[in-house]
């Protein structure tokens, strides 16, 4: 074999593996667009179900976009809040710990998560079984002293307008796991 032959080959080679992956990057590009797709349908599923109070439906659906967004593109725009709303079926059922994780997660795809503002009774059309889960929160941060509980203690306080109480539990969660960052967000954003 010439040394033409062997450049012809190279050539043709590099033309392949070219034309492999451009089809390869078309394929990944629509397999996570599909992923972004189902996962934002997904969410939606989830909505209707938490309105309908089926929380094993919606903390399945939530749970299930969760993982594709995490195998997919976790920057999508519209999916960003969705380990909040995971975290929020997380809390209605009572599974405080779990729902201060997800908090954590969504503080990590949302660094303004601080800066934004809207009532957590707003999610409930009954405002009754929001008053119920905090007072169960409320009984088990201060049992236990718990830094993750009392995290997501300070998150429920801070986006119900409970600025003085959010500070405290914040400042006892930093206090229980000084390296808790996120909670310092939340203090910086209260002004502490």
């Amino acid at each position: 074999m010439n040394f033409s032959t062997i450049l012809r080959l190279a050539g043709l080679c590099l033309t392949a593996a070219a034309w492999f992956g451009r089809h390869r990057d078309r394929a990944v590009a629509h397999r996570m667009a599909s992923s972004a797709d189902a996962a934002r349908q997904l969410m939606r599923e989830g909505h209707g179900a938490f309105r309908r109070g089926d929380l094993k439906r919606a903390a399945a659906c939530y749970g299930a976009a969760d993982r594709l967004v995490r195998m997919g593109n976790p920057d999508d725009p519209q999916l960003r809040m969705l380990p909040l709303y995971y975290a929020h079926v997380m809390f209605e059922k009572g599974d405080f710990r779990q729902a201060a994780r997800l908090v954590r997660s969504a503080l990590d795809r949302l660094p303004e998560l601080p800066r934004l503002r809207f009532r957590r009774q707003s999610f409930y059309d009954r405002a009754g079984d929001y008053e119920t889960r905090f007072a169960q929160l409320v009984g088990e941060a201060l049992a236990t002293r718990d830094a993750e509980l009392l995290f997501l203690l300070g998150y429920e306080c801070f986006f119900n307008g409970r600025a003085d109480e959010a500070r405290k539990y914040f400042e006892a969660a930093i206090e229980g796991r000084p390296s808790d960052f996120r909670a310092g967000r939340f203090l910086q954003a209260l002004g502490g």
